[in-house]
């Protein structure tokens, strides 16, 4: 696997003694990123495919990572910016004369437009809306369990992590990160990925939910603009903005109710062009990441169920157990659909 090259320097201009007020920012900005938790591991979600691309998950035990910009939300990373100028013209969180402040905001949030790779989960197993729009035909749901894929992948939510994206580097941390990239694969475990965070969160798609969120970012950045800690409130900013943007959407996709799994890929540090495939899809040309899960994915996978109209087929739940048991899935039950739904060619 190639090297992940460093293409820039660090930009921030901050000193390598860390001052006492940053333990406050971190604490402050960890509490913001958790309005993204997910912290129901003990239920477990769904994931809908159509026929070949299940085929291809359970085959060859992988998933993949989608670049969040060619999703099907045709503003999807765009929401967080048209919201952010609304309230930033509202006069109780900042005056006319804060101007400079307003335009320092916007220009964080509108640079810090996340290049991220997502997989997408429901928390529904049997919901039509996401067989019509998710699986064609005939398409199923893999049921996950959260609570393995988590432990497996060394997936974990601590925010306060966050300073090791911002502070800067010595020489030895520089050589060590190096090391640890040059063979780096999206293989079984996430915990040492080095493009930035890793993020299981829930999708928020209430609008005064998304304002309050953005309010609190907003009083991060008003409390923080001060001489002596403005380098390190500008460092902070994009590093929010980046984790939270993936994670806010409309509410004409809240029948989805999705969790989803984000890779933030901080391009200023790393090239990731030799890690990324691309494949073709309604007509587009769609880059994506491979999540390679070898040693783990049978276990993960803990039912099948196939959707409408196929559930009516016989033949379909036959082929579905003998594949699976052909492939090791031998702990994977199999479901069927309860909604009937009537196969129609016009």
């Amino acid at each position: 696997m190639p090297e992940i090259n460093e293409i820039k320097p660090e930009a921030r201009e901050i000193p390598n003694e860390t001052p006492e007020f940053v333990n406050e920012m971190i604490w402050e900005a960890t509490d913001i990123l958790k309005a993204i938790d997910f912290e129901d591991t003990e239920k477990p979600l769904y994931h809908y495919t159509p026929a070949d691309a299940m085929k291809n998950i359970i085959e060859n035990k992988q998933f993949y990572l989608t670049d969040v910009n060619f999703v099907n939300d045709l503003f999807e990373t765009k929401h967080v910016t048209s919201l952010l100028a609304e309230l930033l013209e509202n006069p109780e969180l900042l005056k006319d004369e804060d101007f400079d402040l307003k335009k320092s905001i916007m220009e964080i949030a509108d640079k810090s437009q996340t290049r991220a790779f997502i997989l997408s989960f429901s928390k529904h197993d049997d919901e039509l809306s996401m067989w019509n729009y998710y699986t064609g035909k005939t398409g199923y749901s893999l049921e996950i369990d959260l609570e393995q894929f988590k432990k497996r992948l060394g997936i974990k939510e601590d925010y306060t992590n966050i300073w090791d994206n911002i502070k800067p580097a010595d020489e030895k941390e520089k050589s060590d990160k190096k090391i640890q990239n040059k063979n780096f694969k999206l293989k079984n475990s996430l915990k040492d990925n080095p493009f930035a965070p890793v993020i299981l969160g829930r999708i928020i798609y209430d609008k005064e939910q998304q304002k309050e969120l953005l309010k609190k970012i907003i009083e991060f950045n008003k409390k923080w603009a001060t001489e002596e800690s403005q380098p390190y409130c500008e460092a902070f900013m994009p590093v929010i903005f980046s984790r939270i943007t993936p994670f806010v959407k409309s509410d004409h996709f809240k029948v989805e109710d999705e969790v989803r799994l984000a890779i933030i890929v901080d391009e200023d540090k790393f090239d990731i062009s030799d890690f990324m495939n691309f494949r073709s899809s309604n007509n587009m040309i769609v880059p994506y990441l491979i999540l390679d899960l070898s040693t783990h994915l049978q276990y993960l996978i803990k039912r099948v169920t196939i959707g409408p109209p196929g559930n009516n087929n016989p033949d379909i739940e036959k082929g579905i157990k003998q594949f699976l048991k052909a492939k090791g899935y031998y702990s994977t039950s199999i479901k069927k659909s309860k909604i009937g739904l009537r196969s129609i060619n016009y």
